[in-house]
């Protein structure tokens, strides 16, 4: 009655008929907004910029969501889980080509692994009620990793791009992007230069800046400045139920925020799990975490926890100093940046 018979009709048309048409019960005044967000979040409507549309709708076309559980940074491979969504068969080309249905065909959703830089994904209805949707693409991440040795009087730089790419570096300060040398062996940092950058790039994908302080190494000792910004790049990995507490209660109590977080949840009692997965420039903080970890475990009890964390940042260095201090632990040149 509200829509006078049309599927399509503006949200404040809509209001008036309702306090204008005698042939309208009574209703409590926030009814009918309350009908609008149930029925729009269960998409049984549609708000298209203030216009109502009712349906009815054709069957939405396949998609296909993508997500990293693992990486291996030392290979560059990760582990993928392909979900298909409105369709049931998934196929795939690496490189950049757009698949089809003569593309290779995916045997497992859940741990896909790839090496591959870029991935294209369609997903299929094989019923043929929904209709092919656009493909997916997925790009992998470059890491680059460097060590810092002592050959001689020289300190040694030798950098490493997994998966494999193009490495750019300098030694005066300038961006490596732009005005970097091509990388192809360990070379020797020069004795004025205190640090390094380097930056890999295939593909039109590039990894971080990677700034290496040369003169941590020489000197070998960490030194910060108490009341800058840190970035601690040590991964902590397969920490398990007590370690991963005593991690969440040091990251809240100091401060920090961690990025590349994986939280997996294994059930004792049978081969169940639940996998949760950041995005590599989301930050949690020690308070989100322990929510994050508390809400896991309520869905599975009697359950063990894995962390792993990729790297964590500090608004001032000297929290990061405290917390070496609170584990008793020490911190290895190199692995610290500001």
């Amino acid at each position: 009655r509200l829509f006078g018979g049309q599927q399509r009709s503006q949200w404040s048309e809509i209001k008036r008929r309702a306090a204008t048409l005698t042939t309208w019960q009574f209703h409590r005044p926030d009814a009918l907004d309350s009908l609008k967000e149930t029925s729009i979040s269960q998409d049984i409507w549609r708000d298209e910029g203030g216009v109502i549309n009712k349906g009815p709708f054709p069957p939405p076309k396949t998609e296909v969501r993508v997500q990293k559980i693992l990486r291996n940074d030392d290979t560059g491979e990760a582990t993928l889980k392909i979900t298909p969504v409105h369709g049931d068969i998934v196929y795939y080309e690496t490189g950049g080509a757009e698949p089809t249905t003569s593309s290779l065909k995916l045997d497992s959703f859940n741990n896909f692994e790839v090496s591959e830089l870029k991935c294209k994904f369609i997903c299929i209805d094989s019923t043929g009620q929904h209709e092919k949707g656009n493909s997916v693409p997925w790009t992998n991440t470059i890491t680059l990793k460097h060590r810092v040795f002592q050959q001689g009087d020289n300190w040694m730089v030798e950098l490493k791009a997994s998966p494999n790419a193009d490495i750019r570096y300098t030694t005066d300060g300038s961006d490596p992007k732009t005005m970097g040398a091509s990388y192809s062996a360990p070379f020797p940092a020069p004795e004025s230069s205190p640090f390094v950058l380097a930056l890999a790039r295939r593909d039109d994908v590039y990894s971080f800046q990677e700034k290496i302080n040369v003169n941590d190494y020489r000197k070998k000792t960490v030194k910060l400045d108490p009341s800058k910004k840190a970035v601690w790049k040590r991964r902590h990995t397969n920490l398990t139920t007590r370690d991963a507490y005593a991690f969440m209660e040091r990251l809240k109590k100091f401060e920090g925020k961690a990025y590349g977080v994986t939280i997996d949840i294994q059930s004792n009692n049978t081969d169940q799990d639940i996998s949760y997965t950041a995005a590599d420039s989301f930050a949690l903080s020690g308070e989100d975490f322990f929510n994050v970890v508390k809400q896991l475990q309520s869905v599975m009890s009697g359950s063990q926890i894995f962390l792993s964390i990729e790297c964590l940042e500090f608004d001032k260095a000297q929290l990061l100093l405290d917390w070496i201090a609170d584990a008793k632990s020490s911190l290895s040149p190199g692995e610290v940046s500001q």
